[in-house]
């Protein structure tokens, strides 16, 4: 077989097995990640004292706090209130919200070692 064909059978296997493992709940789930994500970034905002380490597939944040304590719970409150108004906007607009989507995730705080 030249090499040609194998390397065109490679590609195509490739992009077969990918478009697979992209179902529309994947997408949603990743989407939605997407949506934690930048959520907690923007309410981060330009606070230094801590750092959002992880966002898990739910919505649950680890926080690590660099020194005292300040702004956790407004960035708390900030965090909910953006999931809560994202919710509010897809159902608007008809957009889907698995029911697995909580607008009040955990917020898990830990005090690094500095």
């Amino acid at each position: 077989m030249p090499v040609r064909t194998v390397v065109a059978v490679l590609i195509l296997a490739t992009l077969a097995l990918s478009g697979c493992a992209s179902t529309p709940e994947n997408r949603l789930r990743n989407e939605w990640w997407d949506i934690f994500w930048w959520t907690a970034r923007t309410c981060q905002g330009s606070t230094t004292n801590f750092n959002v380490d992880d966002v898990a597939a739910n919505g649950r944040l680890h926080v690590e706090l660099h020194h005292i304590a300040s702004g956790i719970e407004e960035f708390r409150q900030c965090y909910w209130k953006g999931l809560a108004a994202e919710i509010e906007r897809r159902h608007a607009k008809g957009l889907p919200v698995p029911e697995w989507v909580n607008d009040h995730p955990e917020v898990e705080v830990e005090v690094a070692d500095d």
